[in-house]
Parts: structure tokens; C-alpha cells; sequence
């Protein structure tokens, strides 16, 4: 039995930590696409309302747990706009986003004929990474992909110009790899496959709410109390009364408040 009560959250914008006060989330994570989230802070006091405001670029992490757990991150991203109002009492609104970081980056290089595709690889990688992006083993993911057209180099050279992102997902389509940013982080992974081998498995005693849904194509659709990492291209087990099986999740929304109703992540999958 997994006991999923005693819900808390903390907030940390920099150096800021926020806990023991109420705090609501909308999180969204659509598939290969960045992910974003709208925070909302009661009744901050008027020193810790000043220092986010004045902010002009912050990374706001968002974690929870259950008692007697530890705190999981959710998400992890940058700040877009922040702000308060007063309705009744204080409520401080975050706006942030997962990459923003990587769609602003922008490269410009040229290539000589029988350039290495790996070499373009690399500087692609490496002008992500110089915008503050993580990139883990992205060099080395790439080497085991497999080539669309057979080729390993530019034949008659070329070059990258325009959104370092952009042309990275293309390339990584051309060796059969996706590319996803996961807070703040490369993640590369084969086209159609989860993540991890490892399902998380969703059942009414692990979280899973009610009955899930298929639809005509086949997609699921699934709601669970809130459990860290459902995020798409992740691997779940559904055990149900009314059906079981492997799901890749392709979208996720989280949302929750210390003190609402909300507490879940809504799923749609794929049967694996």
C-alpha cells in the first residue's frame, strides 16, 4: 500500500525558499514541446513579494511531498513575469516556462564537404549548453543513432543557421532520435521509445483516480494524485478493474493547492 496524504509544497525562486504557506499549481507538459507552469503564493509578506518582483531573470523550482516523505521536484524552470494582487489577501503570481533558455538560442556555422555530422552535432550541443542549457550525454546519445539516410557526413558540406533547437530536433529526426528539454536539460532518447525501461506503476492503491479512459484511436486517458516524473515519454503500468497494460504518457497536467480540492495529474497515453 502507498499511503499519498499529508500533501506539502515548496517554492524556490534563487536563493528564495517558500514552505508552510498555501500555494497553488497549473503545470503542463506537452509532448517534445517545452513545459510550462502559473504558480500562485498567499499571503507572501511584503519583503518576499519585493525581492521576486525585482527579479529580472530567476529559475523557480516547484516541489512536493506526502508526510513523512521527502520533497520531489515537479518542475524547474525560468521566470516570464511575476506579480502580485491583493484580493482579500496577498497572491503572488509566477508565470514560468521550461527552455526558454533554449528556443532564445541562435547559431551560425559553416561546414566543409565531408564534415563528420557528429562535429555538427556538437556545436549544435555546445551552443545550447553556452545558453545555460544541461546537456548530459547528449554527444554520446547521438553516436548511437542510426542514420535515415545511411550517411555519417555533410558530402557536400552545408551549414547551421537559425534556432539552435530547431536544427537540433531536425538532425536528431535524421538518426532517429527525439529531443526534449526536461528541466532545463537535454533529453535524448529513440523516436517512439519511453524513456526508462521502468514503469511507474498506476493503480488504485499506488494514486490512480477512477477508471481510465480509451478512446477510439487507442489513447488513454488517466488521472492519478499527484506522483513526480509523469511527464511524456515516461513508461506507466495502468492496473484498473476496467483495463491494464504499458502506456508512454504524451502529455501530462499537474494541479494542485495545499488548501483546494485539486491534487492530480492528468494523463494521455499510448499503448506501448
Amino acid at each position: 500500500m502507498v499511503y499519498l496524504y499529508g500533501r506539502k509544497i515548496r517554492v524556490d525562486v534563487d536563493n528564495l525558499r517558500i514552505e508552510n504557506l498555501n500555494v497553488s499549481f497549473d503545470i503542463s507538459y506537452e509532448k517534445l514541446d517545452f513545459g510550462k507552469a502559473e504558480i500562485k503564493i498567499y499571503n507572501l509578506n511584503k519583503t518576499h513579494r519585493k525581492a521576486i518582483e525585482d527579479s529580472k531573470s530567476s529559475t523557480v523550482s516547484l516541489s512536493v511531498g506526502y508526510e513523512g516523505t521527502a520533497y520531489d521536484r515537479i518542475f524547474f524552470g525560468e521566470m516570464r513575469r511575476s506579480f502580485s494582487e491583493k484580493k482579500g489577501g496577498w497572491i503572488t503570481t509566477l508565470q514560468t516556462g521550461d527552455g526558454d533558455k533554449a528556443a532564445k538560442s541562435r547559431i551560425n556555422k559553416s561546414y566543409r564537404p565531408k564534415t563528420p555530422k557528429r562535429i555538427v552535432w556538437a556545436d549544435l550541443v555546445k551552443a545550447l549548453k553556452s545558453s545555460g542549457i544541461g546537456v548530459g550525454n547528449a554527444i554520446q546519445k547521438f553516436q548511437s543513432g542510426s542514420y535515415q539516410d545511411g550517411i555519417d557526413e555533410l558530402i557536400h558540406g552545408g551549414a547551421s543557421s537559425g534556432k539552435t533547437l530547431k536544427l537540433l530536433k531536425k538532425m536528431a529526426r535524421s538518426a532517429g532520435l527525439d529531443v526534449q528539454i526536461q528541466d532545463q536539460e537535454l533529453v535524448i532518447s529513440a523516436v517512439g521509445e519511453p524513456l526508462d525501461a521502468t514503469a511507474v506503476v498506476l493503480s488504485p492503491r499506488s494514486g490512480l483516480i477512477g477508471n481510465p479512459q480509451k478512446g477510439v484511436d487507442g489513447e488513454l486517458k488517466a488521472r492519478a494524485l499527484i506522483i513526480p516524473g509523469l511527464r511524456p515519454k515516461r513508461l506507466v503500468q495502468i492496473e484498473s478493474p476496467s483495463l491494464s497494460g504499458l502506456y508512454v504518457i504524451e502529455k501530462s497536467k499537474y494541479k494542485g493547492e495545499i488548501r483546494g480540492q485539486d491534487w492530480y495529474v492528468d494523463m494521455e497515453c499510448k499503448e506501448r
